[in-house]
């Protein structure tokens, strides 16, 4: 419209331009690495209303699944492969394990989602992605949790034993980020 017709007099518009870039660019730059606040003011946001807790910690996470499915292999003799409890669990192992990552095409792919008996993600519709074919191997099911869960149902159908590992709390900088709780799964029928 002002390009059209400018207005008579355009210095109130370009002080509300002024106003809104001066007040909204710090707040862009906060919310994009709220580890600022605490660089700025020496106090860190708590967890509970950090904008960004959500999203940190997968590189950490990963990497402490990838750890314990090593020992698991080690110790069991077995190659294991990874089962997460949400498809975007599943996304991000699959980023931050580059052995994940090289083995996405190959038919046999290192990270999968639990099964479900309906369409919940894509997964379901990847038959590469539906473990109970892969004899001979291992699995590590990956589960969110705030409290220690029983091992669940649709895994003990799916497996000849299924035992809880425990709980593992994912840190980043000595921030507590999420905790997760790992299931190793033998046999898969």
């Amino acid at each position: 419209m002002w390009h059209h017709q400018p207005p008579a007099d355009i210095r109130p518009a370009r002080r509300l331009l002024g106003i809104g870039i001066a007040l909204g660019l710090p707040i862009v730059v906060l919310l994009h690495d709220t580890g600022l606040v605490e660089k700025i003011s020496g106090q860190t946001i708590p967890d509970r209303v950090d904008p960004l807790r959500r999203v940190r910690g997968h590189r950490a996470l990963a990497s402490l699944v990838n750890e314990q499915r090593l020992a698991l292999q080690k110790r069991e003799g077995k190659p294991v492969f990874l089962i997460a409890d949400h498809y975007g669990r599943a996304g991000l192992m699959s980023f931050y394990l580059p052995e994940a990552r090289a083995r996405v095409n190959t038919g046999s792919p290192l990270v999968t989602v639990r099964s479900s008996a309906v369409p919940e993600n894509q997964f379901w519709f990847w038959p590469e992605h539906r473990y109970v074919s892969r004899t001979g191997e291992n699995a590590l099911y990956v589960l969110e949790v705030t409290t220690e869960q029983p091992v669940p149902e649709r895994l003990k159908g799916e497996f000849d034993a299924v035992t809880s590992l425990g709980l593992f709390d994912v840190t980043e900088r000595g921030r507590h980020l999420h905790r997760i709780q790992l299931f190793a799964c033998r046999g898969p029928h």
